[in-house]
């Protein structure tokens, strides 16, 4: 392409710019407010949300990028761009991203989810980051009066955050190629972190066990380290692979559902309680990250249904619209072809 050619399509795209970013920081408020509000509700008080929406000289850099063969590597960008708005979601711990990424799946139409590295070229254990592709629902589009477009969401741990974004500033900001003792030693770092982010868990989990917090007593047993050793047999897991922190989780639901020892609960899974392997491996195959205690929730609530949702009290229709999709999702996977 020319010169003359890249300007005059530079002109063109911000013409449309211009016309179109009103609605599109409409889009970024109302989703800001709309997950912000359901955080809250969730409790989940220590998710920090960040919203921004794509700035002109940075849609129009993008819009104007070569494909290399002599011409642009977007034939039409403002249809094929899906990042105009963006959104974050920073926890404190790893394990504090699954709650999250539940609570997504459950409000929006997820158009795409994946588990990223923050550098496929680097085999870096544990730092990956959730990616969604989410669009609002109709009806909550139609309520809220906001243009139908999609937002990308990412959630991961403020410390994933914290070596993501200093690894992606020197190796694609900086003026030189870092070399291969600079990138192993960002491998290093991303080692330490990912240490420091398991003793934070375990120092998180002393403290709530010193406290009273995870209140074992009336449990008869079923304590967290009991609910993990229960959801690894279901899911026919090696025995303590599974974090602690997601095994806490998974315990509250549990006591929610008035399971307080290990037959208990596996007397609410029905049927499931003798496919947790096979239900494991489907839910892996699209899921990479489920762990086993998210593999005995979603088992419960094949197994319950609604009544999963009443007896935590959830009375949404939303979630009861959102979990009879899911399990209606995951049933299908299991059964396979018929």
């Amino acid at each position: 392409m020319t010169g003359d050619g890249r300007e005059a399509r530079r002109t063109e795209l911000r013409v449309w710019y211009d016309d179109h970013v009103a609605e599109l920081r409409a889009l970024e408020t109302a989703f800001g407010t709309h997950l912000g509000d359901a955080i809250r509700a969730a409790h989940l008080d220590d998710a920090r949300l960040e919203t921004r929406t794509k700035g002109a000289e940075s849609f129009l850099a993008k819009a104007t990028k070569s494909d290399g063969r002599g011409g642009f590597k977007y034939a039409d960008p403002a249809a094929q761009l899906t990042d105009f708005v963006g959104a974050r979601v920073l926890v404190p711990l790893s394990a504090d991203v699954a709650p999250v990424a539940r609570l997504v799946q459950r409000l929006y139409v997820v158009e795409e989810m994946s588990d990223q590295r923050a550098d496929s070229l680097l085999d870096v254990p544990g730092y990956q980051s959730l990616h969604f592709l989410v669009r609002f629902r109709d009806e909550d589009r139609e309520a809220l009066g906001v243009v139908d477009r999609p937002v990308e969401l990412q959630v991961r741990s403020i410390l994933q955050h914290a070596w993501a974004s200093l690894q992606h500033d020197l190796m694609y900001k900086g003026e030189r190629t870092p070399t291969d003792s600079v990138r192993r030693r960002l491998i290093a770092l991303a080692g330490l972190l990912e240490l420091a982010d398991h003793e934070f868990m375990a120092v998180r989990l002393a403290h709530g066990d010193a406290a009273g917090m995870l209140d074992d007593a009336h449990a008869g047993g079923f304590d967290v380290a009991a609910v993990r050793a229960w959801a690894e047999r279901l899911a026919g897991d090696e025995a303590d692979g599974e974090p602690l922190a997601w095994a806490g989780a998974l315990r509250t639901v549990l006591t929610a559902l008035g399971a307080t020892t290990a037959d208990e609960a596996t007397a609410l899974l029905g049927e499931w309680a003798t496919r947790g392997s096979e239900l494991a491996r489907s839910v892996r195959a699209t899921r990479p990250w489920a762990t086993a205690s998210y593999v005995a929730d979603l088992a419960l609530r094949l197994s319950l249904g609604t009544d999963y949702l009443a007896r935590r009290e959830v009375t949404d229709p939303a979630a009861v619209d959102a979990l009879a999709r899911e399990t209606a999702a995951v049933r299908a996977g299991t059964e396979g072809p018929a």
